[in-house]
């Protein structure tokens, strides 16, 4: 699949084909075992079965939502930043930043540090999420 982890509503839109009929031909490709679909959050997402280890499906599924993957690529470039630092140039508000900086510290994505009472993230394992990138790269 080109595209893994995609849910349904993305399929439909990307192959302009009805819900009914997607919906259709989904549950042919689950009964024959040819794909899966996984809960992910509020979105059943789907992949090619034995294609996409679990540990990218759950990288995957959070990259999915623009401002996790807003907030990866920023870290990616600016290391070592504040929840202010990301919100500002993501043009975020607090609320949602911890949020989905909870969410990626949960994942295991990012980790955070104490310096000068200032509360710092950093993307904790680089070449992984490097190796996503380019791994999907037509997933992004």
């Amino acid at each position: 699949m080109k595209y893994p982890g995609l849910h349904f509503r993305e399929i439909s839109r990307i192959l302009n084909i009805p819900k009914t009929t997607l919906d259709y031909h989904l549950r042919i490709l689950e009964k024959k075992e040819l794909i899966i679909s996984e809960c992910n959050g509020r979105y059943v997402r789907y992949f090619v079965k034995n294609n996409v280890s679990e540990q990218d499906k759950k990288i995957l599924g959070i990259l999915r939502i623009g401002i996790p993957l807003k907030i990866i690529k920023y870290l990616f470039l600016n290391s070592d930043s504040s929840k202010n630092e990301i919100s500002d140039q993501l043009k975020c508000n607090q609320i949602t930043m911890s949020y989905y900086l909870d969410k990626l510290l949960k994942l295991d994505l990012v980790e955070n540090t104490v310096n000068h009472n200032k509360e710092e993230f950093r993307i904790k394992n680089k070449k992984e999420i490097r190796n996503i990138f380019l791994k999907y790269q037509d997933f992004f």
